[in-house]
């Protein structure tokens, strides 16, 4: 069934978010359609699989500046992201504040 598959393909993200994952090749695991697949996956847990990957590791990148005394061009590598700048991007976008800011608040 859709949903046994979708809740497989979510239990994958949530393992391999710091991966390089494509949506296609999700998509394709389990025999939709890239479309199909964005649509199913969107309505049934409310986020795009690409946005749960990212929201995924944005969490674990503020809990690594939040713990850790790692760079943050090794918590970008860590966590999935394409390198620094689009780690930097993407934490400002979702947080309102810049990594490197964030980092020495905590």
């Amino acid at each position: 069934t859709a949903s046994k598959d979708l809740s497989y393909i979510k239990r994958f993200i949530e393992e391999n978010f710091t991966e390089n994952i494509s949506v296609t090749s999700l998509a394709h695991q389990i025999g939709y359609s890239s479309d199909r697949f964005r649509h199913l996956f969107a309505e049934t847990y409310g986020i795009s699989p690409q946005k749960m990957i990212i929201n995924l590791r944005l969490q674990n990148a503020r809990e690594l500046l939040d713990t850790s005394s790692l760079s943050c061009s090794e918590i970008a590598q860590k966590c999935g992201f394409y390198d620094a700048s689009q780690f930097s991007r993407m934490f400002l976008n979702e947080y309102g504040i810049s990594p490197n800011k964030y980092k020495k608040l905590t």
